[in-house]
């Protein structure tokens, strides 16, 4: 587990991971708003682990526990994005949108990660 922020709140939130490989890894999750008040998602992602220069490819998988601030009801949009080839860095600064407008990432939850990498070089 590690810890998520929202940078235009500053609510933090424990963001938990479910990683089969041994050669990458998330450390950091951060959210902020676009200029069009989408949320984006930023994912570190450090591939330390991985010993040949093949590249790899990073398929995520986003759950999060939202609360809807004017009824109380209780979110879990799920989403995902693929990103392909990761080569030449060790550290990867990954970025996608989440559905729902900003006003519902305000304070979150929590959020699951299911990462999932696939390549040659594994």
């Amino acid at each position: 587990m590690i810890q998520g922020k929202n940078a235009a709140s500053g609510a933090v939130f424990p963001v938990f991971i479910r990683n089969d490989s041994l050669i990458g890894s998330v450390t950091g999750l951060a959210l902020s708003v676009s200029s069009a008040r989408r949320v984006k998602v930023d994912v570190s992602l450090d591939l330390g682990g991985l010993i040949s220069e093949e590249p790899v490819a990073a398929l995520m998988i986003f759950s999060a526990r939202l609360t809807d601030v004017l009824t109380l009801s209780s979110l879990t949009p799920r989403f995902f994005d693929e990103w392909w080839p990761l080569e030449g860095e060790k550290v990867h600064h990954l970025q996608t949108e989440a559905p729902l407008a900003a006003s519902y990432w305000v304070r979150p939850f929590a959020i699951e990660l299911d990462l999932r990498l696939t390549g040659n070089a594994l």
